[in-house]
């Protein structure tokens, strides 16, 4: 009988402790990764409120200058999806065409 309720104590405290690391793990994973407001998509939580969201160029502080729109686009005569910067620089890496930014879109960095 006493083996029996020490035993019962000793699994009650295993299970305990099993259920605080997974809650740890959870909450260790939930502040590491959040979704993005705008796209939807998986961030890492640090970048999004340094930089902004990679994909959609969302940024949470309004005292920080936007980004120059999202990071990858679609180009416009294949439609390939391709890196911004990429693509007006070089052209799309799959059908070469190269697309033109008026001067002022420039000086803006879109």
């Amino acid at each position: 009988m006493v083996l029996n309720s020490v035993l019962e104590s000793l699994l009650e405290g295993i299970e305990e402790g099993t259920i605080r690391q997974i809650g740890k793990r959870r909450k260790k994973k939930n502040l590491y990764c959040v979704i993005c407001p705008a796209c939807g998509s998986r961030v890492v939580k640090k970048e999004l409120m340094e930089k902004g969201c990679y994909v959609c160029g969302y940024q949470e502080t309004p005292n920080k200058k936007p980004a120059s729109g999202p990071y990858r686009i679609n180009c416009p005569k294949c439609g390939a999806t391709v890196v911004k910067e990429k693509l007006l620089k070089k052209g799309c890496y799959i059908c070469g065409s190269t697309v033109r930014v008026a001067p002022f879109d420039l000086a803006q960095g879109q």
